[in-house]
């Protein structure tokens, strides 16, 4: 029975690994914004783009939010954009609220959960948000949060060097 386990979970475990590995091209993604309209990532090719996946009621995430706020107009006339994707259940009705109360100055729309695993290239499993990934210029993800959370989207100085190298990048 162990040995039957550990080949069921070592794969598993291979899988995970390789899923999430960073560099790879960014997938398409679709998704809504307020209003019903949908947008797809590839309209931002060219620039530098910190997408995040996030919980409209979560605090780390209305954080991350206010943090890439700041980025967005830093950076943005250099070729930088700033985009949210909520993934919480009736996120349709609540991002508008969201945008007002925490002042988000760059685009948020919303996806349901799977398309964000799917394009996080990660399998179904437990995954705190906000979650983040920055894709360079040329549409490959350089950075990938961890799916257990990661300090950097909130740590303003470790994301703001980040971004700034990978807009020297081109």
């Amino acid at each position: 029975m162990a040995k039957f386990l550990f080949l069921f979970i070592l794969p598993a475990a291979f899988c995970l690994v390789l899923a999430a590995a960073v560099p790879r091209a960014a997938a398409d993604l679709t998704y809504k914004l307020p209003g019903g309209q949908t947008q797809n990532l590839k309209q931002y090719r060219g620039k530098v783009v910190a997408l995040e996946f996030i919980l409209t009621t979560c605090p780390h995430c209305q954080a991350a939010s206010k943090v890439m706020s700041r980025m967005q107009k830093e950076f943005g006339p250099s070729g930088f954009q700033a985009v949210d994707v909520a993934v919480n259940d009736g996120a349709a009705s609540l991002v508008p609220a969201f945008v007002k109360d925490f002042g988000v100055t760059y685009p948020v729309g919303y996806t349901d959960d799977r398309t964000a695993l799917r394009f996080l290239d990660l399998a179904p499993q437990r995954v705190l948000f906000p979650q983040m990934v920055l894709i360079d210029r040329e549409g490959m993800i350089r950075y990938q949060s961890d799916v257990a959370g990661d300090a950097l989207v909130v740590d303003e100085s470790a994301l703001r060097a980040k971004i700034e190298a990978l807009l020297k990048k081109h």
